[in-house]
């Protein structure tokens, strides 16, 4: 069940202009089993907890809350989405930080790209890129430098 509070003024003659925030909440959210990231197979979790929250203005949607709390996966969402006029082709720079439990921990390490995306906490991140209605993931060395160096984390 997707819940929301929102206090928007989208411009979509002039994007940047757009202003406001927006919020949701997830309740019953889930990772079904069978789901699948980049060809990683994803454990079948439930979540207590799923909320986004942004704040929107100069014609960005900035992550101001990006939580997901579960029993078997914990993740966190931050960055921002550049807006267009046409909403599905707005941009995606997104992070998401994530824990697993010991035995996946294991199996993810088995992939390289995983293994070299996990930090010194045992967290690991991945990006989204590409537009809203195309989006792109992928995970890395870079990624952990990147949040490191911005002193971020999960």
């Amino acid at each position: 069940m997707l819940g929301g509070e929102a206090d928007l003024h989208v411009n979509l003659k002039e994007i940047k202009q757009s202003t406001g925030t927006l919020a949701l909440g997830i309740e019953g959210f889930a990772v079904a089993a069978g789901s699948k990231v980049a060809g990683f197979g994803l454990p079948e979790a439930k979540f207590t907890n799923a909320r986004l929250s942004f704040d929107v203005h100069d014609g960005k949607m900035t992550v101001t809350e990006g939580t997901f709390a579960g029993d078997v996966i914990n993740a966190t969402l931050s960055g921002e989405i550049t807006l267009n006029k046409k909403f599905g082709r707005s941009r995606n720079k997104l992070d998401i930080a994530f824990t697993l439990p010991e035995e996946y921990r294991v199996l993810a390490d088995g992939f390289s790209t995983l293994k070299r995306s996990k930090d010194e906490e045992g967290n690991y991140h991945c990006s989204v890129a590409g537009t809203f209605s195309a989006p792109s993931f992928s995970c890395g060395k870079a990624l952990v430098s990147k949040v490191r160096d911005a002193g971020l984390g999960a």
